[in-house]
């Protein structure tokens, strides 16, 4: 049985009763919805739902689709290992609710007032949501599945977990499991020291450094002479 804490209940029921939710202050509704989900979050779209609070305030009915999705996001936690506290579980919650319901996330992130870290992280879980890394949905290289989902946050790799198939999933966690924050072994230090200005081609070097290490496990040496060759690349009037 879902539980919420007395006042939050109250303030839920009635503003959606009295029909009042679309004048409630964006502030203090993001203030009740954290108190929700932090009580409860892998059950909080259920009671949202339920509550009928999206419609009361004047945004789109949370779809069974979203409801499913967001019952998997759980298994998500316990596939990459994660602590509950970790999640940012209201921001996961609204991005995957917002994308299977036809809800403008940037509208909701604005109706709430959220502050920009849930904000990026709604919409980043909405994007993903809405279309996984093509990288997950084939048999993708590890430097593809590194390069895919190095930079996103935990909270929207879980929401976009919530919408994938089995091997998909699989591929998720390996990356997070294997592959997670691997760095090359040489760094813009070494390129200096063997010749070379810094500029823009050092990114590309080093990323191509990386991803031989990831793909084929190269090491320091091999991960040095490809950088190199990438930079010898960009260099007018370097030997081939």
């Amino acid at each position: 049985l879902f539980h919420l804490e007395e006042h939050t209940r109250e303030l839920l029921e009635r503003a959606v009763a009295e029909r009042r939710a679309a004048a409630v202050s964006g502030a203090r509704l993001r203030n009740e919805l954290r108190l929700l989900f932090a009580r409860a979050p892998d059950r909080a779209l259920w009671m949202l739902a339920r509550l009928g609070l999206f419609e009361g305030m004047g945004l789109a009915p949370a779809s069974r689709r979203a409801i499913d999705a967001y019952k998997r996001a759980p298994s998500g936690v316990c596939a990459l290992r994660l602590d509950y506290g970790d999640v940012e579980w209201m921001a996961l919650c609204l991005g995957i609710y917002a994308t299977l319901s036809g809800q403008d996330p940037q509208a909701l992130a604005e109706r709430l007032m959220l502050d920009g870290d849930e904000r990026a992280v709604l919409c980043e879980a909405a994007a993903m949501v809405a279309h996984p890394p093509e990288a997950l949905l084939r048999a993708a290289s590890d430097s593809e599945l590194f390069e895919a989902l190095e930079p996103r946050s935990p909270s929207a790799l879980i929401a976009c977990r919530t919408v994938l198939d089995r091997e998909a999933a699989a591929r998720l966690e390996r990356y997070w499991q294997d592959l997670r924050g691997t760095r090359a072994d040489i760094t813009g230090e070494d390129l200096k020291a063997a010749g070379h200005e810094p500029g823009p081609a050092f990114g590309e070097a080093l990323r191509a450094a990386l991803a031989a290490r990831l793909d084929r496990g190269a090491d320091r040496d091999e991960q040095l002479k490809i950088a190199l060759d990438v930079l010898d690349a960009h260099t007018p009037g370097a030997s081939t």
